[in-house]
């Protein structure tokens, strides 16, 4: 009852009054919302389900104090949003200014492809530059006396205007050392095709629609493959599907899937996205073959949470060197498991990679 309430109400906030769902009714106790709400603090979905739930009957509005509470839950949302969008475009002059070029990944250029940019909760600002202009930030921020909180071979990040930004060097999150090329190559492909985006009262660059969906899904897969991923980034798929809908080439997306090596996993992404949250079929870039079952896919993400921080089976689990995360092995086993048959190349690389580099310790992955 409370989850089919719940994907109602997601159907309904990212799609407003297009949504296919009929009927706006929605009858739960106090308790069961309540529920609801517990699940879309743990997808990070405020925004989301506070749209939906302006879109219902009158009668199904759940207790006024539960609605207020998520208001000015919303209301915090959309004012750090707008603030971020200003420190992003001064981000942006303060990097081009010091002949550096940087495009902005994920995060609030995703959010551009929402009915409601402002209500999508945002975590950190991530940055891509190429390796000399990586090498070439550390640099200014230590001329700035920030410092850093992490920094490793492909990224770091700082804290800045009470804002988590990163910095990488790479944009597919790609493990499989033999996939990795065809990014590279991609990147050397569009050098010239980025797109400029209106933020904050300035422009910034992002990436042009192909390689937003390419970057937004391997982002998806590798936490999949690590402690997990929320609903919130399954609607950030939905959504830059149909935006981004005739601005790219299909058959182009399809084969750099197939060379990625994540063609198939693809497959059960999609069937994802038109079951569950509402994408129509047309969207997609090509059909979803018979025979995919993506119900195992969804009930583990559905547990996991946003990044897995809200799962409760694996409280008290044991940590072990590789982890400051509880049952951090069983999780990534689990995964293994569940995701070598629908995409093993990356699946075991991912494995290989995160044993060897031992980034367990990372306690903000986004």
């Amino acid at each position: 009852m409370v989850m089919e309430a719940f994907f109602k109400l997601i159907k309904l906030g990212l799609w407003g009054k297009g949504s296919n769902e009929g009927s706006r009714d929605i009858q739960l106790s106090d308790e069961q919302w309540k529920e609801l709400f517990d699940l879309t603090t743990h997808h990070t979905l405020d925004g989301i389900i506070y749209t939906g739930i302006q879109l219902l009957d009158v009668h199904s509005y759940p207790d006024s104090k539960l609605l207020f509470s998520l208001a000015s839950r919303v209301d915090q949302i959309e004012r750090r949003n707008i603030r971020m969008n200003k420190f992003i475009a001064l981000q942006s002059s303060w990097f081009e200014k010091n002949k550096l070029q940087p495009i902005l990944l994920k995060g609030q250029g995703i959010a551009q492809s929402y009915e409601h940019p402002l209500r999508r909760v945002c975590g950190d600002i991530d940055w891509y530059l190429s390796p000399a202009d990586f090498t070439k930030s550390i640099s200014l921020l230590k001329q700035k006396d920030i410092s850093l909180k992490s920094l490793n071979p492909e990224s770091l990040s700082y804290l800045s205007n009470n804002l988590v930004v990163e910095h990488h060097n790479k944009v597919f999150d790609l493990s499989n050392p033999f996939k990795k090329r065809v990014g590279r190559k991609l990147l050397e492909q569009w050098h010239a095709d980025h797109i400029e985006m209106p933020l904050g009262g300035g422009f910034v660059k992002t990436l042009k629609p192909l390689g937003q969906i390419v970057q937004v899904n391997v982002h998806i897969l590798k936490h999949l493959l690590a402690f997990g991923i929320g609903f919130r980034q399954l609607c950030d798929s939905a959504r830059i599907y149909y935006d981004f809908y005739g601005s790219y080439d299909p058959d182009e997306l399809k084969d750099i899937y197939r060379k990625m090596g994540i063609l198939h996993w693809s497959h059960y992404l999609h069937d994802i996205l038109v079951q569950h949250f509402g994408l129509e079929r047309k969207y997609l870039p090509y059909p979803v073959p018979d025979g995919i079952d993506s119900r195992a896919m969804l009930d583990e993400i559905r547990e996991s949470g946003n990044f897995g921080f809200y799962d409760k089976r694996y409280i008290g689990g044991k940590i072990n060197p590789f982890s400051i995360r509880e049952g951090s092995l069983t999780r990534v086993w689990k995964s293994l498991r569940l995701y070598f048959p629908i995409c093993p190349g990356e699946t075991i690389f991912f494995v290989l990679k995160r044993i060897y580099q031992k980034p367990f310790n990372q306690v903000n992955p986004e």
